[in-house]
């Protein structure tokens, strides 16, 4: 670590953890992040006690464990701690999760309605809207911390009066300029080592960047560095932040953290540093695969790979609406590079839907829970409604947000654009939104085929526009979303779907690598193949080794793990995804990818996972 840059977070061991460092060559950066206060002197833990022993409340939310725990012990300073039990026990208590209901088990204190996995704030509020009826009823909510506010407003929004009270046992410094210091410095990537002691310590850093505005940019500066965390606690909050430890220290002392990390910490900063250079200086295997032609590596991007399951999204998504922020050209352009830069992928995409095309189109589009679209086409007379679409004029922010990607894009790394294929498109705009049965798309289909093929013909040609744009702007490769596919047989996909879809396909010119995807399960491989596309992207549902048989050697495959492994343990997927290098990834033309997008909430570390392995499998096998 000799000269290198070691960040720490300590309070009252800071002089001892500064004198560790030294002790090993290293310039150490150590501000604290924490001031205890005394469990005594949360007066409000007291007040909000006498009301709850005087059945004031008609529901008590429990959020965290840390929360419900640190509650009880406060109590526990001033009463006996079995009449806080006998009180509590007579509460009707509801739990987010497996830990504020652990906390209750260990207490013998009854619980009346535990939210489900995923356990956050919607599960809670979907289960008491199940159970309960709220209206004009006393809640109280108690956490750790800072308010839900998203919770406390959806359930004063059905009639409920919300009470609340965050309990500590820790609070920020009375002096943040140190700490605000050491974060900048992280934020610079100037840091070479972050060092953990606490789990405490993690949410008030995050805390304290929150203040400054600057907890994105922080989360990216932890990248460059080796995050050390001392024992499982800590790392477990260091992962439920999608922050994740690179070492972890046993025992849980000062000393042998520092010491681990002066043994392993300079060989990880080495290769974080290595594969930085990579990624800036390698050549663009995806587009070279998807050419055909043979690489090193076998390239790997994700379908959704910027979506809901990853905290930087969320925190680039959190001002707005879904539409609004598909519309706003800077939002897009660092969803899109910081998937990216996150995952260590070799592909991006663009940051848009697929149905924004619709709006000039003449379409009422919004986005209250999935996409709805609230003037469908119902009969053959609403075709007279559409409009041309002229895509300069309808589209900026879209031309904008492709050239301010391309701008930060590393050179290795292609931009892919996208459009959904008609069949798709047809579907939204016939049914107003997502379905699992297809009806109405099925009977105006076969109850006015000459309406079906004009409307058609009028959305082939204006993805084929879409698609122009977007290569006119900068995408080098582009991907067709038939997302809807599965819902048809082999004929009628090939009497209402397939001359369309081969249309678009011919319509991108023949430099750019064209991907075709969808829901084509094992019976419409060869109507997907047929549909066009130099890249058959395969779903979930196909097995590779049929696939090979099938799959002319001129085309090239992606795909196609399924995304629900990847909230299995990584011995799993990497498993599965070994069984389908061994099928695919010797071909030519092979790009990895899932058999569909990634899922809200799947495990970021799982993903990263998933690209290393793909990287080193690579190399171990093509070289």
């Amino acid at each position: 670590m000799k000269q290198k840059k070691v960040a720490a977070f300590e309070a009252r061991l800071g002089l001892k953890m500064k004198k560790l460092i030294e002790k090993h060559q290293a310039i150490p950066l150590v501000a604290s992040v924490l001031k205890e206060i005394p469990l005594t002197e949360n007066k409000k833990a007291f007040e909000v006690f006498s009301q709850i022993s005087s059945d004031v409340f008609d529901y008590i939310i429990l959020l965290t464990g840390v929360g419900t725990r640190t509650f009880i012990e406060t109590l526990s300073t001033h009463i006996p701690k079995e009449k806080i039990i006998e009180i509590l026990s007579q509460q009707k208590i509801i739990v987010r999760g497996p830990k504020p209901a652990t906390v209750c088990n260990l207490n013998k204190i009854p619980i009346v309605l535990k939210a489900p996995e995923p356990n956050t704030w919607k599960e809670i509020l979907s289960s008491i809207q199940d159970h309960f009826s709220i209206h004009s009823k006393k809640i109280l909510i108690i956490e750790y911390g800072t308010p839900n506010e998203q919770l406390i407003l959806a359930l004063t929004t059905l009639g409920a009066h919300i009470h609340t009270l965050s309990v500590y046992r820790w609070s920020l410094p009375d002096d943040l300029k140190p700490a605000r210091e050491v974060i900048e410095q992280i934020i610079q990537q100037k840091v070479d080592f972050v060092l953990f002691t606490s789990a405490i310590q993690v949410d008030h850093m995050l805390q304290i960047a929150q203040q400054m505005k600057k907890e994105l940019p922080l989360r990216k500066g932890l990248y460059h560095s080796v995050i050390a965390s001392i024992g499982p606690v800590t790392s477990e909050r260091l992962a439920e932040k999608q922050i994740f430890p690179d070492i972890e220290s046993f025992p849980n002392k000062m000393e042998d953290l520092v010491e681990i990390v002066s043994q392993k910490g300079p060989k990880i900063l080495d290769e974080k540093q290595k594969k930085k250079l990579f990624n800036q200086t390698s050549p663009s295997f995806m587009r070279l695969t998807s050419l055909l032609k043979p690489t090193p590596i076998i390239p790997v991007w994700f379908m959704r790979q910027a979506g809901r399951y990853m905290t930087e999204y969320q925190l680039v998504r959190a001002p707005q609406n879904f539409l609004s922020f598909c519309k706003d050209a800077d939002l897009c352009i660092e969803a899109t590079l910081g998937a990216v830069e996150r995952l260590g992928v070799d592909a991006a995409i663009i940051f848009s839907d697929i149905l924004l095309v619709l709006e000039p189109m003449g379409f009422k589009l919004h986005y209250p829970e999935g996409p709805a679209i609230d003037n469908p086409i119902q009969s053959p007379d609403d075709l007279k409604n559409l409009k041309p679409v002229s895509m300069d004029q309808s589209l900026p922010f879209l031309k904008k947000a492709i050239q301010g990607v391309k701008k930060n894009l590393p050179a290795r790394i292609p931009l892919i654009g996208f459009c959904g294929a008609p069949f798709t498109m047809a579907s939204y705009i016939i049914e107003g939104g997502s379905t699992k049965d297809f009806k109405k798309t099925k009977h105006f289909m076969q109850t006015y085929p000459k309406a079906w093929h004009e409307l058609m013909e009028q959305l082939t040609n204006n993805l084929a526009s879409l698609l122009l744009f977007q290569i006119k702007a900068g995408c080098e490769i582009v991907q067709v979303f038939d997302s809807w596919a599965s819902q048809l047989s082999p004929q009628t996909y090939q009497a209402f779907a397939l001359p369309y879809t081969q249309k678009l396909f011919s319509l991108i010119p023949s430099n750019i690598p064209a991907i075709h995807f969808g829901s084509f399960g094992p019976n419409l491989l060869s109507e997907q193949i047929q549909g066009g596309g130099n890249i058959i992207s395969l779903h979930s549902s196909i097995d590779p080794r049929m696939a090979v048989q099938i799959i002319p050697e001129n085309k090239g495959i992606q795909g196609n793990l399924n995304p629900d492994l990847l909230f299995e343990k990584p011995s799993i997927f990497l498993k599965e995804t070994e069984k389908i290098l061994q099928v695919f990834g010797k071909r030519k033309g092979y790009i990895f990818n899932l058999g569909h997008g990634i899922k809200p909430h799947t495990p970021v570390n799982h993903v990263m996972r998933l690209v290393d392995f793909i990287h080193e499998w690579s190399v171990k096998n093509l070289n």
